[in-house]
């Protein structure tokens, strides 16, 4: 069986250490001169609210698959700021993880447990090129643009992300994220640290126009009294959506190629992982893609759902969920619930959907 991966992101990474377990050595065609150029560096979180049933999607991954991925530190105390209320979550919340070309990052960890997989660097072929030489390809880009060519795609939201890294006094087990139309309409910010010193500072905002997403930024600096060297900073478009079919002839779809990742807030890190390890499983095994990768189908619908009528939401009702996680028993739902909190959301988002169209 001779596989080609297109990317050596998570999930081109994520595939190959799978292969690799069931004794398949995959090529890896890789369009940089090194593995976590071609994305930003950054710190990231993984929430394990955003992952429930998994008590810990990071460790069951581990245990599991044998993939191992060593956060940066845990995160302890998430705290929620709105237009004028605030409200603070604690516990062991999830993961904060460092991205890019950092040392230790997710994906030069990853790089660092495949043993026998080639990677042809500042290479970039097309997939109809690599079928007539290979089983299967893995389309695992981090970009839609081969899906729509060589499947479909459905695009539900454009987000631009800018910011960069800050200086500060900073409590590096505590993540910062804003809520509010003064700030960014249609998104959010999140300031996650890297150590007491340094954090990073992002503006997620769903636009298209980058000059909409710098005046975010810009109002986001001027109320945190924090500054992104204008050297440091970066501005990145993500394209949220997905493809009714991740398999079609040779191809698989894995990643942000294959639509794998919550819409909500645009958390990819998990879903990314699964799809390229769910990908060799189908490879490997003979596994009907499709039937594997279901339940993220399933979730994503639901996701989306939600933040659509969160797009809806004006000032006064972030301050008023704010609010709500002040209660005692909400408090404890968001931090320890067993149940996925936000997939319940996403279902009474639906069924008030329903309702206002009756």
């Amino acid at each position: 069986m001779r596989v080609a991966i297109l990317g050596a992101g998570l999930s081109g990474l994520a595939c190959a250490h799978q292969l690799e377990r069931w004794g398949i050595e995959a090529q890896i065609f890789e369009r940089t001169e090194r593995v976590g150029k071609w994305f930003p560096e950054n710190m990231e979180a993984i929430l394990f609210a955003m992952h429930r049933p998994f008590r810990d999607p990071v460790k069951m991954i581990e245990e599991q698959y044998g993939l191992t991925v060593r956060p940066a530190r845990a995160i302890e105390r998430l705290i929620l700021h709105g237009p004028s209320e605030s409200a603070t979550i604690e516990g062991h919340l999830g993961w904060f993880h460092f991205r890019g070309h950092l040392e230790n990052s997710m994906e030069l960890q990853l790089l660092s447990q495949l043993k026998k997989t080639r990677i042809q660097y500042e290479s970039h072929p097309h997939p109809r090129e690599l079928a007539g030489q290979f089983d299967r390809v893995v389309v695992a880009t981090g970009s839609p643009v081969l899906t729509a060519e060589l499947s479909t795609w459905e695009n539900d939201t454009f987000v631009t992300l800018t910011g960069g890294p800050v200086l500060g006094d900073f409590q590096p087990e505590e993540a910062h994220v804003w809520v509010s139309t003064k700030l960014a309409n249609r998104g959010y910010v999140f300031l996650l640290p890297y150590s007491r010193s340094k954090a990073a500072l992002v503006c997620a905002v769903d636009t298209r126009d980058h000059s909409l997403a710098r005046e975010c930024l810009r109002r986001t600096q001027e109320h945190t009294g924090l500054s992104v060297p204008d050297e440091m900073a970066f501005t990145w478009d993500l394209s949220m959506g997905r493809t009714p079919r991740r398999q079609v002839d040779k191809f698989l779809f894995t990643g942000h190629a294959g639509g794998f990742i919550d819409p909500l807030a645009g958390f990819g890190q998990i879903p990314a992982l699964l799809s390229g390890i769910l990908a060799a499983r189908s490879i490997a095994a003979g596994e009907d893609f499709e039937r594997l990768t279901s339940w993220q189908r399933d979730h994503y619908g639901r996701m989306l759902r939600l933040r659509h009528r969160v797009d809806r939401w004006e000032n006064r009702h972030f301050d008023r969920a704010i609010r709500l996680l002040r209660l005692r028993p909400v408090n404890w739902l968001a931090a320890k619930a067993p149940f996925n909190i936000i997939a319940a959301l996403a279902g009474g988002a639906a069924l008030a959907d329903w309702a206002e169209e009756r």
